[in-house]
């Protein structure tokens, strides 16, 4: 039992790098949700929920490059496909919101790496109040310079709730992409081992 323990600990080493996984499926989801979110809502895309998501669960670099590629799908969606106006106004509504994404998440991250453990609830509820609070205040800030920017609170509480359930969806997603990945790669390195265990029992009885 102990050479079969050890040979599974050394089998489990060999599999795909955890960290390495782990960005890859939190991009994953974000490209994932980009896609699905743009149909869905349009221009009322959840951004500051989706770079909440980026701060907590990648590094700074692929948080920042995983934004900008949500912003850019749901642009050439709106564009492509949702036939947003070909306008100078549509266009600087879309790259303010752009912008704003990118600043919701650089105050984030900024929100999260305050407490010691950046995965923690309290990390976890500041991030994401720290995104949203700045994103719109963004938006809020570009609709007195931009045209057709009028506030409403009819549209400003469909945000909240869609950013308010979009952002536990996602860590809820995330965590169970995670534990099945870990079972899955758990019951290899078990299997892997079971294989060894009787390759070497059936080399010593031979001898």
């Amino acid at each position: 039992m102990q050479v079969s323990a050890s040979t599974s600990a050394r089998l489990s080493t060999s599999l795909p790098d955890s960290g390495s996984s782990r960005q890859i499926m939190a991009v994953g989801i974000l490209i994932a949700a980009s896609l699905i979110f743009s149909f869905a809502f349009s221009c009322a895309i959840p951004l500051a929920a989706l770079a909440a998501f980026a701060a907590l669960k990648l590094k700074p670099r692929e948080a920042v490059l995983s934004v900008g590629a949500v912003w850019l799908i749901n642009q050439l969606i709106g564009f492509g496909c949702l036939n947003y106006p070909r306008t100078s106004e549509c266009f600087a509504w879309g790259i303010g919101m752009g912008i704003a994404a990118c600043v919701a998440l650089i105050v984030a991250m900024q929100a999260a790496r305050r407490f010691q453990e950046p995965d923690g609830t309290a990390a976890t509820v500041t991030a994401f109040a720290g995104a949203f609070i700045t994103f719109k205040a963004f938006i809020f800030g570009l609709s007195f310079a931009l045209p057709n920017g009028a506030f409403s609170w009819p549209i400003f509480a469909k945000i909240v709730i869609v950013n308010a359930a979009t952002f536990p969806a996602l860590l809820m997603l995330n965590y169970l992409s995670l534990t099945i990945r870990r079972t899955k790669y758990r019951q290899v390195a078990d299997e892997r081992s079971r294989a060894w265990h009787e390759q070497q029992t059936v080399g010593v009885a031979n001898q």
